[in-house]
């Protein structure tokens, strides 16, 4: 499949709107949703006109044993890959990301990978990011994107009060053989 021209810079409107908020977040979204593979898709121009919020995958809330494999991905205006809250297991191998636009300055920091843990919630483990062509450059930019971010920092992070410690020997993130 090719997911393309997704987001409020192609609908009009925009992330506040008060009459008809119009902020795209994923061209996958997934909110307790496990045991899903998206494999071989083209994922192009998912743009907001906020340059922030949207993503190619986007695993939320739950979800987890998800493969998201030898996907393309380019012209993504804020994380191509963005997971949170509780969402373990998720293979993310073998991509390709080309020059996306991220021209936002903003905390946490754009990545290819980011995990944000917001109030309330608990951080995601044993999550893979491996072997994916990180692209060469940012729109605008002679800088590479970082390969990921973990939002708040920290391996073994738990998350906000209440939530468990990672399991044994777990981390939130594992990251190997990743290129520009």
């Amino acid at each position: 499949m090719q997911f393309s021209s997704l987001g409020n810079t192609y609908t009009g409107g925009g992330c506040d709107d008060d009459d008809w908020p119009r902020c795209g977040y994923g061209a996958v979204v997934l909110t307790e949703s496990s045991s899903n593979r998206i494999e071989n898709n083209h994922f192009v121009n998912l743009r907001n006109a906020e340059n922030s919020y949207i993503h190619a995958i986007y695993i939320t809330q739950k979800s987890s044993s998800n493969v998201f494999t030898r996907n393309n991905v380019t012209g993504v205006s804020s994380d191509p890959v963005k997971v949170r809250n509780s969402s373990n297991y998720n293979t993310f191998d073998g991509n390709t990301f080309g020059a996306n636009d991220f021209v936002r300055s903003s905390t946490p920091s754009v990545a290819h990978y980011l995990e944000e843990v917001g109030d309330g919630q608990c951080s995601s483990y044993h999550n893979r990011f491996t072997n994916n062509d990180l692209g060469t450059f940012l729109v605008g930019s002679t800088a590479n994107l970082p390969t990921w971010v973990l939002f708040p920092a920290g391996a073994s992070y738990p998350g906000g009060t209440g939530c468990p410690a990672l399991p044994s020997g777990e981390t939130r993130l594992t990251t190997a053989g990743n290129y520009y």
